[in-house]
């Protein structure tokens, strides 16, 4: 049976794996990030990830190369069909008045 090396997870600074709850989480997620070494951050600028619903602009525009975040600004137009076609028709537009 072949064994699974623990690999360190990339983001992880001196003081540790940390999360900022943006929202609310489940338990099954808290659960999973407490499996990896998080735990949970009471600073707004020191964590590691931010979890949970999209992050204020100002919030996420401040964010350090050593934090992620699951969600990115705006991410919700990426799958509703109704915002989608209305883009999809003004880049259309556009590319028909570049053409012409």
């Amino acid at each position: 049976t072949a064994q699974l090396a623990a690999v360190a997870c990339p983001l992880g600074g001196a003081g540790g794996l940390t999360y900022l709850q943006v929202g609310p989480m489940s338990e099954c997620i808290r659960a999973c990030l407490s499996a990896q070494g998080f735990r949970p951050s009471s600073e707004t600028t020191g964590w590691t990830l931010a979890w949970g619903s999209t992050l204020p602009d100002a919030k996420f525009k401040s964010m350090r190369p050593q934090q992620a975040h699951n969600h990115i600004p705006g991410w919700h137009k990426l799958n509703n069909k109704g915002i989608l076609a209305e883009m999809a028709e003004k880049c259309r537009a556009k590319g028909q008045k570049l053409a012409d």
